[in-house]
């Protein structure tokens, strides 16, 4: 029982820890080994967060981009991709992040990008949609892969092919009729076009691809649009483990709804295509999408059918893409058209195929549309196996994102104006826009995965755009808010509003019109014809008119009837009488009068004269009561009055002249005042004055073009304006509205202040006292004057219904008058004086109750505010605060001694240490009436500093502090920081830091210049330091020195002693305004001063430029200042304030930081000598005795440690000012607005929460795995120079100065502490050791410490503690036992069993160690003049064959090698007809030595590859080649002229032979050009065979890369540059015309299929490089070997040399070689194949066992590597007989079949079966040509200096060359 019990706890303990290590592998080992991965190959990113990634951070920066209000621009990336944008600019165009635990890989680089989306070699499948997607769209054609992609892929081509589109054109143009019939009658409102034409696209796609309509598939798209707004949403949620198996969320349960019922809808609309076959309405499924789909899943080939899911899934794809996509590109377009003008249309037809193609304008809107407003997201894609992209090694198992939009908006791709809607940009096509990149624009995606739709979508577009444009023009509503979002597509957040007009139903008018004959002026868009009306009347009015009675003009007449354009309003015009007969009368009231003008409304009213119907009638009937007969007789009285009266006037004018009409205006006017209205002219003259007015205006605005909703600006009027045209009719203001406002404000703005103004100064002149108390406050006298001189004397209101008031009820409909001149007069209220004082107790009220509100309200409400929210703190006290408690507890803490501890903070901030302990790490204290919120939470002090939102400026500076330091770049904020930031950055970046070292090294020598003879002797380094960093300061920043800026440096620091000592003194209201303290004289005097001591030096630096002794101002801080202040540009320009302010800043901030930085380092060293050694140590080790350099600065490790464990103890601020600019929350924080905040950095820097129980002691270990470690990646932890975008700018030069003053001294002097310092850390403006810092120094060039020297040196390296937690240790010590000692064994064992032996595993090294002494050994022995050379290079082979047998194994580490030397298992191998034995994978140096060229490719890439070789050395090619053969031959022969009878080193001279030869050949070249190439290949050659049996230690090689590595990497980097540039010239002289064609040699052929528009038959630009690094290598290497070991054996054996010789001369006498004869030179054949084999050019050939295989009678296990050992078959007695060893080429006198009886494994020097050596007759027929040539001129004669020495490189070489005597076949004479 008790073993049961035992296990029931044991399993499920076992279980939950597997789980554990299971959890913790997946969710933090992986992510942080592939973070560390990609960081080392310089791909950074922001750091994996346990579980989430970097999800809360995206989530957060998407919801900050869209809270924020968006201008109508075109730059969107910052706003729908935030992450992105900041993280290119922060991380580089290539970073990773994580999507949760995944690791998400963001591409920008457009080679990459390329490389990823061609995919040639299937490495890159499309990344496993998430849950979400796969509801939404199924297992459709955009994530399915391989064959089940190529079918799907085939049937949506020829649903979407070229016929098909055009198929589809009527269907496309009828829904977009049925769109624009909707919109009739809608012209001039507005109307949502995103909404529209999200209609008009599932309409399309409904009718073109699936045969049927939107209402039919309309539940479908809803239920599609739900689901793309649940996956937008989740995107970045994070999956928690374990909980998302057991609990599906409400959006996942949504999801699966719908899923289900798109699913359902789907099969009902197949059902009903499939009943219409059935029930034989049609014969067949149909050719549309749907058709194709049904089609295929009734096929009866497995191969072609699909699935009932297949169908469903294609069709989710489809109804969703093909609408989401089209509807986002027209809105888009629409809105990009609107903003920016007109385009071209079809006249009036229908869009039609042919016209469609002819849209060039068109397609530009339309591909600058899918570039600013595209699919924002990219393309996503995965890593399934670790995989070379360009130079990176991606590891298995992350995502890639092609960030689609940074190409787009990439400005180095398309220019500064990459924001901007330029569509010209595409007028050549988008090859040309993008310069023939074309990563740079892919709206569709690239490669073969690129949208199956895109002409569809683009067609749809264009036919929608053109019959929009042909009808419509359109204009931007004012309510459209510019925000595009993306849930996947891009959208626009609140839709795209339009107002159509203007265009359409003018151009429909005017055709009608034209078609029925009635001609006239052709419509103007909105303006019509009345530019030509006014010109033309102009003109006529302009001439001068003869007295004639022909005066009617009609402008534009062209025949009787015309019509023409007032406006968008056709007018005809009728000059055929019966026409006009037919309109006057009006018998059926079909022509009734028409719309008034605004100015003829205003003129004649809503009168007679313009209305109509039963309205008129009435009117008219009143009219004709009037003026009917018997009342004309009853007027004719008042017209004769009238005439007598006028005419009376006339008496005595006679003979005079007169102006009879304005006479006859008067007379008229009285007659119809008399007549009409029983007054007279008198009576009614301002109205016909008026009436004159308006009528002028109506004349003069007959023609004046009504512009459509023009924009009215923001003032009072516009406002007016916009709301009297506004469309909805509860915001429109009527116009008795808007003139009411008008003269409301006209009168009350101008009287108002008018009186107000002319009352003050009346009482200013009364009450001179008061004129010069006005001078300094304004506020009291003003409200006194409006007292006693008010604005109005009483208000008025009325009763609107009864009401109690008081006592009194009130009636309905009286009005009110609110006395307030009574009021304001009432002695009761204001007492006696109220007249005769100007400043009466009230005001002094006013002032009472505003120093209260201020002083007392304000505080206690921000402190009840802030209590109610947690935040505690000392109570407020009225006006000081809490200063003088403050005060009170600095003074103490000052004034107790003080032990050697480094717990400052208690000293130095007593009261926040005490407030902090007593309220919390956040609490509120006051400076005087200001609020102080003092944060030390760090997730509160982060959000403060990042400060996003740019809520929290920095906080006033004091009075002080402005005199101290200026308005400079500590204080300033917004666009001026932003400039003044700009300038700092150039001084103080990387390369002008470099610039500044030699500076900073002559300070520092200076300064231990003066300490030599102090050795032994007291030094107070404080002020040592002070003087160092002034010099640095001058120096660096200002190019001057101490001495010049030594009065500026005394002022500053008298400045900065009097800001402290007034840090905490309150302000006394009014006080304060009227008298200047002492301290506040003092500093404005010496900001005076310091201002005039700046401006000395500039003055100085600029009269130098003047007189020309320099051409500039400089590139120093202070020359970049003076440049910024000559700056032409009134936006850089800085001001002569900002100048000085700048240098004080820089002045103060150099000196002042890095002197108090230095003297506590000092302390800190001196107190911990343990440190002060390891120091010294680490700059000994780095500089020796030199000064520092920059690349040894950044080295300094320890150094770095102890600096930031000095800033964390001894920080340069205690806090950091920050103030609340408005009300916001903080956490769960809600702060006031103008309320200061106090980062207590101080506190931060000594919690023993993120510090440790040991934050008091001087630890600089912590810091050993750098700041993010130390601090638990809490960036709040630690901010000794801030942090966020307000972080110090002089960070890098103060560290630097630092590191470099303080190697300098540890170079030279130890130091210890004096008995006489007295630890007294103070603050002013930093913190500085109030007595000084007294240290005694030693020399370290005295015995004694160059002893400790030495025994530094020698001391052993402190161990290395890792505190791994015990389960990860479990993991990585099961999988390393599992794969270093558990698999070996496993493998050693089953082979051992079935009888293959060999040398057994040792532990991690295998038999590498072995290995590598048996060649030391063999190698270190002299070697006879034999040709046994097998034991000498593979001894181990040799001994362990001679050993263990014919098979055997040994171990390479941890991998087993089976070699085989039996002739049926190599043939067996090698012949590899199942694919079964695929070659091994190769090391890393053998990688960076040919790459993935054709010795390492397999498959369909081999093939293809191999396709390419085989067409370069093919017979026809071979023959081609052989003359330049022959003319490199002879370039060494003439070399050797001359050179008879001296020895000559053939190895050497027959690789210069073979280099030239393969460059000629193969390349075009010469060896001259690819001698670099030839040269690194050599190197890497080298490297790679010294690494062969080195063993890779496990995780060290992750971490740590070898030199040898390093220059492998650095050569491999080389050769590709070399081989570009090779290329680069081949493409350039095709472009520049110097050639047709890229050549038929192997370098051509390569260029061909790079640009092959076949993407089956392309090559990557890896592939060409490691194709020429192949054939570079190959086509020298193994030809070099060959010649030199034949000449070799030639010089030995003179008997074959001479029958060689007679062949050569027999065949070719005297004559170079030729393709004929070469064929027939036997014994030269001969010569070569033994030559072969008993110094073969390969050591062996390499293949592994990917699965479990039998070979022979073995059965093999995976993973292990077989090596087909040549030699040792070359080499077999068994095979070649007794004389194996001996030089016999007559055993291939009958051919090797017959020599090798027959059997193919028993000699194959260049491989066996498919993969034997391409060039192999290419090398052969080299070889050939060079011997005869050779043989031809010369005897050779073996050398006495040569020593036999054959080793193994890749081929076999000789170690020490090979030394021959030439003898002249010519010299007999």
């Amino acid at each position: 029982m008790s073993v049961l019990m035992e296990l029931e706890i044991l399993v499920p303990c076992c279980f939950f820890l597997v789980a554990l290590i299971k959890f913790l592998y997946d969710y933090l080992w992986v992510p942080l080994r592939i973070q560390h991965m990609m960081n080392s190959q310089g791909i950074k990113g922001p750091p994996y967060n346990f579980i989430h990634g970097n999800n809360k951070q995206v989530t957060k920066m998407r919801m900050e981009a869209m809270s924020k209000p968006m201008a109508l621009s075109h730059d969107i990336f910052p706003k729908v991709q935030p992450h992105i944008y900041t993280w290119i600019n922060k991380y580089g165009k290539n970073f990773l992040y994580w999507n949760g635990v995944r690791a998400e890989l963001v591409i920008s680089e457009p080679e990459l990008a390329k490389e990823v989306l061609k995919n040639s070699e299937k490495a890159f499948p499309k990344r496993t949609p998430t849950i979400y997607g796969r509801k939404l769209l199924g297992n459709g054609l955009v994530f399915i892969e391989g064959e089940k992609w190529a079918k799907h892929r085939k049937l949506a081509n020829y649903a979407f092919h070229g016929e098909s589109l055009k198929n589809m054109t009527p269907a496309i143009i009828a829904s977009v009729e049925t769109m624009m019939k909707k919109w009739k009658g809608q012209e001039g409102k507005e109307i949502e076009v995103f909404h529209e034409f999200r209609l008009l696209t599932s309409e399309v796609i409904s009718r073109t691809a699936f045969g049927s309509n939107y209402l039919e598939g309309e539940k479908i798209f809803d239920m599609l649009k739900k689901l793309s707004i649940i996956l937008g949403r989740n995107i970045f949620k994070t999956k928690i483990p374990f909980i998302n198996k057991i609990w599906k969320t409400a959006d996942l349960l949504e999801s699966e709804k719908l899923e289900k019922g798109i699913h359902d809808c789907v099969l009902e609309i197949v059902k009903k295509r499939e009943n219409k076959f059935v029930s034989g309405e049609v014969d067949g499924f149909g050719n549309d999408f749907l058709g194709l789909l049904v089609n295929a899943y009734h096929d009866l080939n497995d191969k072609s059918m699909l699935s009932m899911e297949d169908l469903v899934d294609e069709c989710k794809t489809f109804y969703f893409a093909g609408q989401e996509t089209v509807n986002s590109l027209l809105a888009w377009t629409i809105l990009l058209i609107a903003i920016h003008g007109d385009c071209d249309i079809f006249g009036n037809q229908n869009p039609y195929p042919e016209g469609i193609a002819k849209l060039k304008i068109m397609t530009m809107i339309i591909n600058e549309t899918l570039r600013l407003y595209s699919q924002p997201s990219g393309m996503m894609r995965k890593v399934e196996k670790e995989v070379r992209l360009g130079k990176l090694v991606l590891p298995a198992n992350i995502d890639l994102q092609i960030a689609s939009i940074a190409f787009h908006y990439n400005p180095q791709l398309w220019g500064d104006d990459v924001h901007l809607f330029k569509p010209e940009r595409f007028a050549e096509g988008i090859a040309k826009a993008t310069n023939y990149n074309a990563a740079a624009f892919f709206p569709f995606g690239l490669g073969p995965r690129s949208c199956v739709g895109m002409t569809f979508a683009t067609t749809e577009a264009k036919i929608a755009l053109s019959m929009i444009l042909q009808r419509y023009s359109f204009t931007l509503s004012p309510t459209y808010v510019h925000s595009p979002i993306s849930p996947l597509t891009l959208q626009p957040q609140h839709g795209i509003q339009f107002l159509y007009d203007y265009l359409w139903v003018p151009l429909s008018i005017q055709h009608m019109l034209n078609s029925q004959g009635i001609k006239g002026p052709p419509y103007r868009f909105i303006h019509g014809n009345n530019k030509e009306i006014i010109k033309m009347r102009k003109e006529a009015m302009s001439k001068p008119k003869a007295l004639t009675h022909d005066h009617i003009c009609t402008p534009g007449s062209k025949n009787m009837n015309f019509v023409y354009w007032n406006g968008i309003r056709a007018e005809v015009v009728i000059s055929e009488p019966e026409l006009v007969k037919e309109v006057l009368k009006n018998s059926e009231n079909v022509f009734p009068k028409a719309k008034p003008s605004i100015y003829v409304s205003k003129l004649l009213g809503n009168g007679l004269a313009t209305i109509d119907g039963e309205k008129w009638v009435k009117h008219r009937k009143l009219t004709n009561y009037a003026f009917h007969g018997e009342s004309l007789k009853n007027m004719t009285p008042a017209v004769i009055a009238s005439v007598e009266t006028m005419l009376k006037r006339w008496k005595g004018q006679e003979g005079k002249e007169i102006e009879v009409y304005q006479e006859f205006r008067l007379l008229t006017s009285e007659v119809i005042s008399r007549t009409a209205f029983g007054s007279n002219y008198l009576e009614g003259e301002k109205i016909f004055a008026m009436l004159n007015k308006l009528s002028i205006i109506m004349g003069r605005n007959l023609f004046n073009t009504k512009i459509p909703l023009i924009s009215f600006d923001s003032n009072f009027l516009g406002l007016l304006i916009n709301a009297y045209h506004d469309s909805d009719e509860n915001n429109r203001l009527s116009l008795e509205d808007l003139v009411g406002e008008c003269k409301t404000f006209y009168w009350t703005g101008h009287d108002t202040v008018n009186a107000l103004l002319a009352w003050v100064l009346l009482l200013f002149a009364i009450h001179g006292d008061w004129q010069e108390k006005a001078r300094r406050e304004m506020t009291m006298i003003i409200y006194e004057t409006l007292r006693l001189y008010g604005a109005t004397n009483g208000l008025p209101r009325k009763v609107a219904r009864e009401v109690q008031v008081g006592k009194l009820v009130l009636p309905a409909n009286i009005d009110l008058l609110i006395a307030r001149a009574a009021l304001h007069h009432d002695p009761q209220l204001w007492g006696d004086d109220l007249v005769i004082l100007v400043v009466p107790c009230s005001l002094l009220l006013i002032a009472l109750i505003k120093f209260l509100y201020d002083y007392l309200w304000v505080p206690l409400s921000i402190q009840h505010m802030l209590n109610s929210q947690g935040i505690k703190g000392p109570p407020y006290r009225f006006i000081h605060g809490n200063n003088k408690e403050i005060i009170k507890m600095r003074k103490e803490a000052m004034s107790k001694p003080k032990a050697l501890t480094h717990d400052m903070f208690i000293k130095l901030q007593p009261h926040t240490h005490s407030w902090i302990k007593e309220y919390g790490k956040n609490f509120v204290y006051w400076n005087g009436v200001r609020a102080e919120l003092v944060i030390s939470e760090a997730e509160l002090v982060k959000e403060v500093m990042k400060n996003s939102l740019n809520v929290f400026p920095k906080a006033k500076p004091s009075v002080y502090v402005s005199n101290l330091l200026g308005n400079g770049l500590v204080m300033i904020e917004g666009e001026k920081w932003v400039k003044h930031r700009k300038l700092t950055n150039n001084v103080f970046h990387g390369e002008s830091l470099k610039n500044m070292t030699p500076a900073v090294i002559a300070s520092v020598e200076t300064m231990l210049e003066k300490w030599k003879g102090k050795e032994g002797n007291e030094i107070e380094v404080y002020q040592e330091f002070r003087l160092l960093t002034s010099e640095v300061i001058s120096r660096t920043a200002f190019g001057s020195s101490y001495l010049e800026g030594e009065k500026i440096f005394a002022m500053l620091n008298k400045l900065s002693i009097i800001m402290s000592r007034n840090l905490f003194n309150a302000k006394i209201p009014l006080i304060s305004m009227l008298w200047k303290p002492a301290d506040l004289l003092e500093s404005e005097r010496l900001a005076n001063e310091i201002q005039d001591c700046v401006m000395k030096i500039v003055q100085k630096r600029e009269d130098r430029v003047v007189n020309g002794e320099a051409d500039s101002f400089g590139n120093d801080f202070l020359g970049l200042l003076v440049n910024a202040y000559h700056n032409l540009d009134d936006k850089n320009r800085l001001s002569m304030e900002d100048l000085v302010a700048e240098c004080k800043t820089f002045y103060v901030a150099g000196q002042e930081t890095v002197n108090a930085l230095l003297a506590w380092i000092v302390l800190l060293l001196a107190i911990h000598k343990d440190w002060q050694e390891k120091a010294r140590r680490e700059v000994i080790e780095v500089f020796g005795n030199q000064n520092p350099d920059s690349d040894g600065i950044s080295k300094l490790k320890i150094i770095t440690m102890i600096i930031y464990e000095t800033l964390r103890l001894y920080g340069p601020t205690n806090g950091l000012p920050r103030r609340v600019a408005r009300k916001v929350q903080v956490g769960k924080l809600v702060l006031p607005a103008n309320i200061n905040l106090l980062i207590a950095k101080a506190a931060l820097h000594h919690d023993p929460q993120l510090w440790g129980d040991d934050v008091h002691l001087f630890k600089p270990e912590r810091f050993a795995n750098g700041i993010a470690k130390a601090t638990n990646y809490n960036a709040a932890a630690f901010f000794p120079f801030g942090l966020g975008p307000r972080f110090c700018v002089g960070m890098t030069f103060a560290t630097t100065e630092t590191k470099i003053a303080l190697s300098m001294i540890l170079q030279r002097y130890s130091f210890t502490l004096s008995p006489a310092y007295v630890h007294s850390p103070v603050h002013i403006v930093n913190l500085r050791p109030e007595h000084g810092i007294q240290v005694i120094l030693e020399s370290l060039h005295n015995g004694t410490s160059e002893f400790r020297i030495k025994r530094t040196k020698m001391s052993a390296l402190t161990d290395l503690v890792i505190l791994v937690p015990f389960c990860f240790f479990l993991v990585v010590l099961i999988k390393f036992l599992y794969d270093y000692l558990w698999v070996p064994l496993r493998i050693q064992h089953l082979l051992n069993s079935q009888g293959i032996k060999g040398p057994p595993y040792k532990f991690i090294h295998g038999n590498n160690h072995e290995v590598t002494k048996m060649k030391k050994e063999a190698l270190s022995k002299p070697l006879g003049l034999t040709d046994d050379i097998f034991p000498r290079v593979q001894p181990h082979i040799y001994t362990w064959i001679n050993r263990y047998g014919r098979n055997y194994l040994y171990w390479n580490g941890i991998r087993p090698e089976l070699v085989i030397s039996e002739p049926e298992l190599v043939k067996e191998v090698l012949k590899n007809s199942e694919n079964t034995f695929p070659k091994k994978k190769p090391s890393i140096f053998f990688s960076k030595l040919l790459g993935n060229g054709l010795v390492l490719l397999e498959g369909e890439k081999w093939v293809k590859h191999r396709k390419v070789a085989n067409h370069v050395f093919h017979g026809e090619r071979l023959k081609n080649m052989t003359p330049a053969v022959i003319a490199s031959v002879e370039t060494m022969l003439e070399k050797w002229k001359g050179q008879e009878g001296k020895e000559i080193e053939v190895f050497q001279e027959f690789r210069l032979l073979t280099s030239e030869v393969i460059s000629r050949t193969a390349f075009g070249s010469s060896y001259l050009e690819g001698e670099k190439i030839f040269a690194m290949l050599k190197e890497l050659s080298i490297i790679m065979s010294r690494n062969n049996f080195k063993t890779r230690i496990p995780l060290i090689n992750k971490v740590w890369k070898p030199v040898d590595m390093l220059k492998s990497e650095e050569l491999a980097k080389g050769i590709q540059d070399c081989v570009m540039k090779i290329v680069k010239k081949r493409e350039d002289k095709v472009v520049n015309g110097e050639a047709d064609s890229f050549g038929n040699d192997f370098l051509g052929l390569l260029v061909n299929a790079y640009h092959d528009s076949n993407e089956n038959n392309r090559l990557s630009v890896e592939d060409l490089v490691d194709e020429c690094k192949t054939f570079y290598f190959a086509g020298q290497e193994t030809v070099n070997s060959l010649l030199a070991w034949i000449v070799l054996l030639l010089a030995a054996h003179g008997d074959w040399q001479d029958k060689a010789r007679r062949e050569v001369i027999d065949i070719f006498s005297n004559r170079n070689p030729d393709s004929e004869g070469i064929s027939k030179l036997k014994t030269i054949t001969m010569i070569i194949y033994e030559t072969l084999r008993l110094y073969g050019p390969s050591n062996g050939l390499q293949r592994s066992v990917t699965r479990e295989v039998q070979l022979g009678k073995l059965v093999l296990p995976a993973n292990i590597d077989i090596l087909v050992q040549n030699i040792a078959l070359h080499h077999d007695p068994h095979q070649w007989g007794d004389d194996v060893h001996l030089f016999k080429p007559e055993r291939f006198e009958e051919g090797i079949a017959k020599a090798t009886n027959y059997n193919a494994a028993a000699f194959f020097p260049f491989g066996l079966g498919p993969r034997s050596c391409v060039g192999m007759s290419f090398a052969i027929t080299e070889t050939k040509v060079a011997l005869s040539m050779i043989l031809q001129r010369y005897t050779i004669n073996l050398s006495p200096a040569y020593v036999h020495s054959p080793m193994p490189i890749l081929a076999i070489r000789p170690q020490h060359g090979i030394q021959v005597i030439l003898k002249s076949l010519h010299n007999n004479a």
